[in-house]
C-alpha cells in the first residue's frame, strides 16, 4: 500500500457553526462547544461554563411572609403556590417583575414583586390587589411576552392580561422611594390609550406605548398625553412587536439617540423629539424605515449591545449598527434561529461581552431548547449550553434567568469563571455538568484519496486528578473510526517505586499542554471530525488539535 510523507493538520477551534463541511467554512468551525466558553485570556481556547445557581425560590418555606401582596403577608395561610416569573428587569440591584400565582387569593394572576440582590431579601411592594394584577398567559405556545421599561421613577410593565375597557391598561412600579416601591395600574391621563399595549419603550424621557401599529408617546417623564395626536403610525397595519434603544452615529452631529421599532417583517428607526418640530432646536421627530423585509417575531431577542442592536430575524441573527445599517444574517450559526419552534418564546440578553439567546430548535432531534452565547471580542459562538430559560436579565457582571420548567425560581448565571465566588461550581440543579468538544467534519486535504492517521495531540489543561477525557474520531456520517482516552495524572511517581516506562515520572502538568490521544486503531478517512467529552471542572482548558496523517493511494468510495 503506497503512501506519501506524513504531514500535520493544526486545527484551531474558533466557534460553533452550522456547516457540515468544515473545508467550506472559515477555519476552526465547531459542531459543538457544549458547556464550553471562550477563555478570556487565550484565543482558540475554551474553559467550562460555570453552573447556574439558584438565586431564590418563591416556593421555598424560608421566604414565606417576607413580602407583601395586597397589603397582607403572603404565605401558607393563603394557600398560595407560585408559577413562572414572566417578566423582570433590574435597577439599583433590585429586580422588579411579575410572577404567576397558581393557587390562593391571587390564583391566575401575574403579581408584582421586588427582590434586592445585595441584601438577598424581598422589598415589600405596596398597592397590590387582585383587581390591578394582569391575568396570566399560558406558559407554552405563542404569546405576547410582557415588557418593562423605566421612565424616570416609573418602571412600566405592559402585559396583554390587563383587562382594558374600564379597567387597567398597563401597570407600573413607582420607585420614587426604592426601599418602598408602590404598584399601580391604569391608563394614560388626559388622553387615554385606545387599547392594551403589547409593548413599550423609553426614548427622550417619554414612554412609547405600542398599540397595534401605532406608537403613542407620553409627555416628558409623565404618564400623561396632553395632546390627542401624540402618536406615530409605524408602517403598515401589522403590529409593532418590540423596541430597542440605539445610539445613532452621524457624520455631522456625532452620536444621537435612536429607538428601533420592530415589526414581524419590517424595521424602523425613530430619532429626535416632537419639541424640536416646533422650536427648531435639536433633532425633529423622524421615523424612517430601515428594512422593508426584515423584522422579528421574537421580542425578547432584540437587545442593545456595544456594537448595536442584536436580534433574531426569520433568517438568522442580525445586528443593526450605530449608523442604522442592518447586517446580513450571521454566517456561522443560523439553523437554530431559522427553525425556532415558537419565536415569541425566544429569550436573549447581553452582558459582559456576551450576547446569549435561548431557542427551541425544531431542526434538532427532539426539538430541544438550546442556549447559544456570542462573544463580541472573539466574534464567535459557543453552545448549545444545557439550561433552558424563557427570561434573561443582565445584572452586574452576570445574568438572572427564569425558566418555565423550573417555576417560581430565579437563577444566577455567570459568563466567566470566578475562582473565589459562585462562578466556580459545576453542579447545576443537582446535576454535574459535562462538556462536549466536536469539530465540524474536516478535511479532504485537497485530494481525492483516502487519508490515514495513527496519532493526534490536543492542548489540554487538566486540573482534576483522576478524571478521564474521552475522544472519538468520526467520519462525516458520525460513524466512529477510533477511540482514545486521556487520564489526568493522579500524582507524581516516587523514586524507587516504579519501573521505567511503566509510570509517569515527575510532577503533574496543569498548564495548557499538548497531550497525546492514544487512538485504539489507525484512522482511515475522507473527512474527519473529532469528538471529545468529559466532566466540567474549574481550571480545565481545551484548545488546538494536531493530527498527523498520510495520504493513501486509494479511494474509500
Amino acid at each position: 500500500m503506497g503512501t506519501r510523507k506524513q504531514q500535520v493538520i493544526r486545527f484551531r477551534p474558533r466557534g460553533v457553526s452550522d456547516t457540515i463541511n468544515g473545508d467550506n467554512s472559515p477555519s476552526g468551525a465547531m459542531a459543538s462547544l457544549q458547556n464550553l466558553i471562550q477563555d478570556p485570556a487565550t484565543p482558540n481556547c475554551f474553559i467550562c461554563r460555570p453552573a447556574n445557581t439558584s438565586l431564590f425560590n418563591f416556593n421555598s418555606p424560608a421566604i414565606w411572609g417576607k413580602f407583601l401582596w395586597g397589603e397582607a403577608n403572603w404565605g401558607p395561610a393563603m394557600g398560595s403556590s407560585i408559577g413562572v416569573v414572566t417578566v423582570a428587569a433590574e435597577v439599583g440591584n433590585v429586580i422588579y417583575g411579575l410572577v404567576g400565582v397558581l393557587t390562593g387569593a391571587f390564583a391566575g394572576k401575574d403579581v408584582p414583586f421586588a427582590f434586592n440582590t445585595a441584601t438577598e431579601a424581598f422589598v415589600p411592594v405596596s398597592g397590590v390587589t387582585v383587581a390591578n394584577c394582569p391575568t396570566s398567559q399560558a406558559t407554552s405556545g405563542a404569546w405576547v411576552p410582557p415588557q418593562m421599561t423605566l421612565t424616570g421613577v416609573d418602571f412600566i410593565v405592559t402585559h396583554v392580561g390587563f383587562p382594558g375597557g374600564v379597567g387597567a391598561y398597563f401597570g407600573w412600579f413607582d420607585v420614587t422611594t426604592p426601599t418602598a416601591p408602590a404598584w399601580h395600574a391604569g391608563n394614560t391621563t388626559t388622553n387615554a390609550l385606545p387599547s392594551v399595549p403589547q409593548g413599550a419603550g423609553t426614548f427622550n424621557n417619554r414612554t412609547y406605548f405600542l398599540c397595534g401599529n401605532l406608537a403613542y408617546y407620553t409627555d416628558t417623564l409623565e404618564l400623561n398625553m396632553t395632546n390627542s395626536n401624540q402618536s406615530l403610525s409605524v408602517g403598515d397595519y401589522t403590529s409593532v412587536t418590540c423596541v430597542a434603544p440605539l445610539p445613532v452615529g452621524t457624520t455631522s452631529e456625532g452620536i444621537i439617540q435612536g429607538l428601533i421599532l420592530f415589526k414581524l417583517n419590517t424595521t424602523h428607526l425613530l430619532t429626535g423629539d416632537v419639541t424640536a418640530n416646533t422650536s427648531g432646536i435639536g433633532q425633529p421627530l423622524t421615523l424612517n424605515q430601515l428594512s422593508s423585509s426584515v423584522g422579528t417575531g421574537a421580542p425578547r431577542s432584540a437587545v442593545s449591545t456595544p456594537e448595536g442592536v442584536r436580534f433574531m430575524a426569520s433568517d438568522g441573527a442580525r445586528v443593526i449598527n450605530f449608523f442604522g445599517s442592518m447586517s446580513e444574517p450571521d454566517g456561522d450559526l443560523a439553523v437554530p434561529f431559522i427553525n425556532a419552534v415558537v419565536p415569541s418564546r425566544v429569550a436573549a440578553a447581553y452582558n459582559t461581552n456576551t450576547y446569549r439567546i435561548c431557542v427551541q430548535n425544531g431542526d434538532a432531534v427532539g426539538s430541544p431548547y438550546q442556549d447559544y452565547w456570542y462573544n463580541l471580542l472573539r466574534r464567535s459562538w459557543t453552545g448549545p449550553h444545557t439550561f433552558q430559560y424563557d427570561l434573561a436579565v443582565a445584572l452586574g457582571n452576570q445574568f438572572i434567568l427564569a425558566s418555565n420548567i423550573l417555576p417560581g425560581q430565579l437563577w444566577n448565571s455567570f459568563v466567566v469563571q470566578d475562582y473565589a465566588g459562585l462562578g466556580n461550581t459545576f453542579v447545576e440543579n443537582g446535576v454535574q455538568l459535562s462538556w462536549t468538544y466536536e469539530t465540524c467534519p474536516m478535511t479532504d486535504l485537497e485530494n481525492i484519496y483516502a487519508n490515514c492517521s495513527d496519532r493526534a495531540t490536543i492542548d489540554l489543561a487538566v486540573p482534576a486528578e483522576g478524571e478521564t477525557y474521552n475522544f472519538v474520531a468520526q467520519n462525516e456520517s458520525a460513524t466512529a473510526l477510533g477511540t482514545g482516552s486521556i487520564a489526568a495524572t493522579t500524582g507524581a511517581a516516587v523514586w524507587g517505586s516504579f519501573v521505567w516506562d511503566a509510570a509517569d515520572w515527575g510532577p503533574s502538568a496543569t498548564g495548557l499542554t499538548a497531550r497525546t490521544i492514544p487512538w485504539n486503531d489507525t484512522i482511515v478517512f475522507n473527512r474527519l471530525s473529532v469528538l471529545g467529552s468529559g466532566i466540567s471542572s474549574l481550571g480545565f482548558k481545551i484548545g488546538s488539535l494536531h493530527l498527523a496523517y498520510k495520504r493513501l493511494n486509494y479511494f474509500l468510495n
